[in-house]
């Protein structure tokens, strides 16, 4: 069904303020270089003048310096801690912002020299791997989100293990762990790994909902986030309607008004729903959803057009195929006439991103134009289905490459 599902990322782990870093050391197995914990503990709290707790006997080493690297240094000068942290951060940052801009190659770039930064800092001093969780999430939701799904993958479930361990010991990291969760629930349901995805998805759900029920509201939004994730990793299963329901009543309790990301959120959580509405033939329910998504989505359109019309164009496309099942075939027009515009513009710049829903408006406008007395405009819409398919044949014949599925939601993203 055409628009319904999440959207091409733009944003990464959801920005919930300064990385909480606290100085507990995640288990690295002091014996393979000679070191023991009781030295380390006594040294760094020396140096640091901070008492270090260690959590478990977990080689997690190994894990959080990345291959080709095998040796611990045990260097605690805090002028080079200091110097690599600021770096580290700033890099991060950068790459965020980069991202945001539309640079998405220069932002995974930095984001991997983030990625190198922060593990220097982990061999200088350990206990900052909560920075290098944060870089490497962020990492692999990039390249999630440019396509590269396979190496997502890989290097978000080195960010989930991390934050797990530290989540095991302070709670601090707990809504870290559910955002990492989530973005790898996305990327694992692109790569088709339909059970694991909602596998972690499911547990990413559980960890903000215990966050909600210990008297944070703050973490509402995360939770919706990924309960709409979740049902769109369900597909077009009828369990998924419940998990739609719940993100929409979360997002309706608040004010939409508070951010346009609240708007953005309850916009696309009523149209990732249609999906399932349309497979239980509910088709006024689905109209009802898809009117309202059209109407947050052109209001967020006006303070950020850039930002927003793409989403516009997916939301109308989805309306109007809910318009046609309840005979509304003028509006139906309107509707996908409009998408097809904002769409033929998008795909100018990036065919391969866009051809796939451009067919689709014209498919959806191309059976509507007899009846309008609009002959002459329809042959030339069949022409155009015509060249954009063998366009598309082409494309399939071409050596196969993983895209991101289009659709709506975007995953969390975390700032240093």
């Amino acid at each position: 069904m055409l628009g319904v599902g999440e959207p091409v990322a733009n944003t990464h782990e959801h920005p919930c303020g300064p990385y909480r870093g606290n100085m507990a050391f995640p288990g690295v197995t002091f014996g393979q270089f000679g070191l023991t914990y009781a030295w380390f503990a006594a040294t760094l709290a020396m140096l640091t003048g901070r008492t270090v707790v260690v959590l478990s006997n977990r080689p997690i080493c190994d894990l959080a310096r990345g291959r080709g690297s095998s040796t611990c240094e045990p260097v605690f000068s805090m002028s080079a801690v200091t110097r690599l942290e600021a770096e580290a951060r700033e890099l991060i940052d950068s790459g965020l912002v980069l991202w945001d801009r539309g640079s998405r190659q220069e932002a995974v770039s930095t984001m991997g020299q983030a990625v190198s930064v922060c593990r220097r800092l982990f061999n200088v001093d350990p206990s900052k791997i909560g920075i290098l969780a944060t870089a490497l999430s962020n990492q692999g939701t990039m390249l999630h989100g440019c396509g590269r799904v396979d190496e997502a993958v890989d290097i978000l479930n080195v960010a989930v293990n991390i934050r797990r361990i530290l989540s095991e010991e302070s709670h601090a990291f707990t809504a870290d762990l559910a955002a990492s969760l989530a973005n790898l629930g996305m990327a694992l349901r692109d790569r088709g790994s339909r059970t694991e995805a909602i596998s972690a998805l499911s547990e990413s759900v559980d960890t903000y909902r215990t966050l909600v029920e210990r008297e944070k509201p703050e973490y509402e939004p995360n939770l919706a986030a990924s309960l709409n994730s979740l049902g769109n990793a369900r597909g077009l299963n009828p369990s998924a309607l419940d998990d739609f329901d719940e993100a929409i009543a979360i997002l309706r309790s608040r004010s939409i008004n508070e951010s346009d990301e609240l708007a953005f959120s309850l916009a696309a959580a009523l149209n990732s729903q249609c999906g399932v509405l349309m497979h239980l033939a509910d088709y006024e329910r689905y109209v009802v959803n898809s009117t309202e998504a059209v109407a947050l989505f052109r209001r967020l359109v006006e303070t950020n057009p850039e930002g927003y019309t793409p989403y516009l164009a997916k939301a109308l496309a989805t309306h109007a195929g809910g318009l046609l099942k309840v005979d509304r075939k003028d509006e139906a027009y309107d509707a996908a006439a409009e998408s097809t515009e904002i769409v033929r513009r998008l795909y100018e710049v990036n065919p391969a991103g866009w051809r796939e829903l451009l067919l689709g408006t014209l498919r959806l406008i191309g059976p509507l134009l007899p009846a309008l007395n609009r002959s002459e405009e329809a042959r030339a819409v069949a022409e155009e289905i015509k060249r954009l398919s063998e366009e598309d044949h082409q494309d399939h014949l071409a050596p196969p490459r993983r895209q991101k599925r289009k659709g709506f939601f975007s995953p969390h993203r975390k700032r240093s």
